[in-house]
């Protein structure tokens, strides 16, 4: 089959968004599909992720960045490595007006003629059997909706995170009503919608009387493949080594660790916590209400795969999700991530979602926000490696059905039942 995917995020941009569509093309080219890929370059983003698929599949078009003029006052560097976090409080409240009236529906849509463009001249010599489009951000929707008329063929609508109802959308009602009718504009096209948990499906259930499939984010066995054997090669021996690898943003708090440790001088002399990654500020203001900072290192971002190494190689995994009932149907890809390291993961916020309810089930690690629970888990976990030196794996139960594979099987059976 023809395939056209739309996806302003696609490797080489190191982007958790990018995994997911580069490993979906990767899907649909081994299994000799012919597949073409419009994305956008360049992008503020580390180019560290690998591309899967010939170089000739992919259309990156250029975009006008309408935040330029925040990049350029702040540095590339700067925004590549910390996001566009500024100490400047009057710049911040200017910076959420200018992003209110610009960016709509959001900081890409200067993408949207140039992908257009992309889109019509391969059209004068190439016809997709359907079009899929990955979300976020919108405009990718709103680009893969004209492209549908223009050539006349169905399209998918993915939503790896929700439009409107997105759990952390903050903008005033006016633009919310504006914003809402785009959306319904838009989507009002799409063949089918997907999208990555069953609560985020039943949002979307009750605005839109359309065919919808859940598939889950993943992992690819493959990348571990170089990183199987524990190795301790980056980290101390001597300690519970606890690993983030990531960006953190508002409301993800690493203040129940925190406190755990600080309360708990055993603890002190026996953890140490790596954060590798970007908008980290965030982590080094917390720390000036603790008395902990000779164990917490905050380093660079890294490559994808060395932030797969990362993981093989820690003790511990944490994963931070804002303690929100807004959080609920939120599966972070870097959950199945640290899945397929097999790694332990140390999950704080909120404890009635998917994700902190998948590693219970699946005894992944440990979900709470608790300190003293916490602390037990911390000081077991230390015994542990004490005495065999090494943190065994978690069984391969706990990352079943979680493979890109086996996952992008469930979209592409439902994208063939649904094709006309």
């Amino acid at each position: 089959m023809k395939i056209l995917l739309v996806s302003y995020y696609f490797p080489p941009f190191n982007t958790i968004g990018a995994v997911r569509t580069g490993k979906l093309a990767k899907y649909w080219h081994t299994r000799g599909h012919d597949v073409k890929i419009i994305s956008a370059a360049p992008q503020p983003l580390p180019n560290t992720l690998p591309i899967e698929v010939p170089l000739s599949c992919i259309h990156y078009s250029k975009w006008l960045n309408i935040n330029g003029i925040p990049i350029r006052l702040l540095g590339n560097k700067h925004v590549m490595t910390h996001g566009y976090e500024t100490s400047s409080t009057t710049l911040s409240k200017l910076g959420a007006l200018y992003k209110c009236i610009i960016n709509f529906p959001d900081g890409q849509i200067g993408w949207i003629p140039f992908a257009t463009h992309t889109i019509k001249h391969l059209h004068k010599i190439w016809t997709p059997d359907f079009i899929y489009a990955s979300s976020g951000p919108p405009s990718t929707l709103i680009i893969a909706a004209a492209a549908s008329r223009r050539m006349s063929v169905p399209w998918f609508a993915e939503f790896r995170d929700l439009w409107t109802d997105n759990h952390t959308y903050r903008y005033p009602r006016i633009r919310l009503s504006a914003e809402l009718i785009l959306e319904r504009k838009t989507i009002s096209t799409c063949q089918s919608i997907v999208t990555v948990s069953k609560p985020l499906a039943n949002t979307l259930k009750a605005k839109y009387n359309k065919p919808i499939i859940v598939v889950q984010n993943g992992f690819d066995p493959n990348d571990y493949l170089e990183s199987q054997q524990i190795s301790n090669s980056t980290f101390s021996p001597d300690t519970l080594n606890i690993v983030y690898t990531g960006s953190i943003f508002p409301g993800q708090d690493a203040s129940p660790l925190f406190k755990a440790i600080q309360l708990s001088e055993k603890l002190r002399s026996r953890v140490r916590i790596h954060f590798f990654g970007r908008y980290l500020n965030l982590i080094r203001r917390l720390l000036s209400s603790y008395d902990i900072a000779d164990i917490i290192a905050i380093h660079e971002p890294v490559s994808f795969h060395q932030s797969l190494q990362l993981q093989r190689q820690a003790d511990i995994l944490l994963l931070l999700l804002r303690n929100s009932p807004s959080e609920h149907g939120v599966f972070t890809g870097k959950l199945f991530e640290y899945l397929g390291s097999r790694r332990p993961i140390l999950l704080l916020g909120y404890q009635n979602g998917v994700a902190a309810n998948l590693v219970k089930e699946r005894k992944a690690g440990i979900s709470t926000n608790n300190i003293y629970e916490i602390q037990r888990y911390l000081e077991e976990m230390y015994i542990i490696k004490d005495s065999k030196r090494y943190i065994p794996d978690k069984p391969q139960f706990v990352s079943a059905e979680f493979t890109r594979d086996y996952q992008f099987d469930i979209l592409h059976k439902h994208i063939m039942e649904i094709l006309p």
